[in-house]
Formats: C-alpha cells, sequence, structure tokens
C-alpha cells in the first residue's frame, strides 16, 4: 500500500517490521516500530527520521508504499 493510503488514526496499534519503498529510485528502508501507525504518521508528517524526511520532501509522499513485513513482533 502506498504511505498516504494508511489511514491517521487507525483503531488498534500494532508492533511491526516493515519495508518502505521509494517508487521512483527503488531504493528501501527496513524498520522496526512499536506502534505501526504512530510512526506511518510521523513519516506522512515529517517528524521521524532524517534522511526519510528528505527523501520524502524530495519525491513526495505518493511515490512511497509500505509493505509489512511481519506483524507483532516483541
Amino acid at each position: 500500500m502506498k504511505l498516504n493510503q494508511i489511514p491517521r488514526n487507525s483503531s488498534g496499534s500494532f508492533s511491526a517490521i516493515y519495508l518502505l519503498r521509494n517508487m521512483i529510485n527503488r531504493k528501501i528502508y527496513v524498520g522496526r516500530a512499536k506502534n505501526f501507525h504512530k510512526r506511518m504518521s510521523a513519516y506522512k508528517n515529517c517528524k521521524a527520521h532524517c534522511l526519510i524526511q528528505k527523501a520524502l520532501i524530495k519525491y513526495g509522499v505518493n511515490n512511497f508504499e509500505v509493505t509489512i513485513l511481519e506483524q507483532d513482533v516483541p
């Protein structure tokens, strides 16, 4: 799913290992979050990891897709 398609106020938080892919240059980032929806919201609002923030500004949120690799990780 695209990063901008994740609901902002999704009920039920979960931990996850996820893959964030830039659909223009095909670069990927694998991350882990205790609260997946909170992390994705931080990415969309550019309040997260500096390199990802720069890429989101340069390429636009619409050009990133997210894949959940594993859910409810300890």
